[in-house]
């Protein structure tokens, strides 16, 4: 199944999907091929609507019950030129779901709806575990590749679901969903050949597991060219030891 589909006026990174949504290898080198088209990088802090003051609530995935992820992105940081990148802190790693809005549109009160709606839709999806692998680039990133994307698609749709529970019209379809692990944000207009002569060694490196228990509804800052946020409500995955059973035999995420 691959519920992800071309949009001509996407600003998805890359345009297309992968051929395959479960195999690591064709996922990795879609975005390594994707990447190595680009002529230029961007500045990524170059974005119309933010300032100082934005605030925004996203679905996040963050890293803390891997701290293997943590330490392959300080190893993917290294050949990067200080003056050109902004290295993501181990604390800023994160992998977005879906955006929900600003801050001053989306009250308290719509919030915790959220979260609720969120919790009952999210008790359906199972953990699972995530391969995270070095590494690629986008128009203004340098990241790694997230695979299978099943699962995050997955739940993608959990809290999408929940944004038309609680009455809410307005739907974040999977067209654009492109989920990656960001390690550092160009700062600058960039020949994108260097920078890829700079990390294509990472690529050797082998990938580390992402484990998936919970999705966090964050409100989202910039500081000194970093991402910062605040944790207004963590909603639990469906433990592996309580998946359901079927003949016998566990029933694992995807089937």
């Amino acid at each position: 199944m691959n519920p992800v589909h071309h949009s001509a006026r996407s600003a998805a990174f890359p345009v297309d999907p992968p051929a395959s949504l479960s195999d690591p290898q064709t996922i990795a080198d879609h975005e390594w091929r994707a990447f190595s088209a680009l002529p230029e990088m961007g500045n990524h802090w170059d974005r119309p609507g933010w300032t100082a003051s934005t605030r925004r609530y996203y679905w996040f995935l963050t890293t803390e019950h891997s701290p293997k992820v943590a330490e392959l992105a300080v190893q993917c940081q290294q050949p990067l030129p200080g003056n050109t990148f902004d290295r993501v802190p181990a604390d800023g790693l994160h992998v977005t779901i879906a955006r929900i809005g600003d801050a001053r549109q989306v009250d308290k009160q719509t919030l915790d709806d959220l979260a609720d709606a969120a919790r009952l839709r999210c008790h359906a999806v199972p953990s699972f575990k995530l391969q995270a692998i070095p590494i690629a680039g986008s128009r203004g990133a340098i990241r790694m590749s997230l695979a299978p994307w099943e699962p995050l698609l997955a739940l993608h749709q959990a809290v999408d679901t929940a944004y038309t529970d609680i009455g809410l019209h307005e739907r974040h379809p999977p067209q654009d969903f492109r989920p990656h692990l960001g390690v550092a944000y160009c700062n600058q207009t960039t020949d994108a050949e260097r920078v890829r002569e700079q990390i294509q060694p990472l690529r050797a490196l082998a990938p580390q597991e992402l484990d998936v228990r919970e999705v966090h509804l964050v409100e989202l800052r910039r500081e000194n060219r970093a991402y910062r946020w605040d944790v207004a409500h963590t909603v639990p995955l469906r433990p592996q030891n309580a998946l359901a059973t079927t003949v016998g035999r566990t029933v694992t995420p995807g089937e």
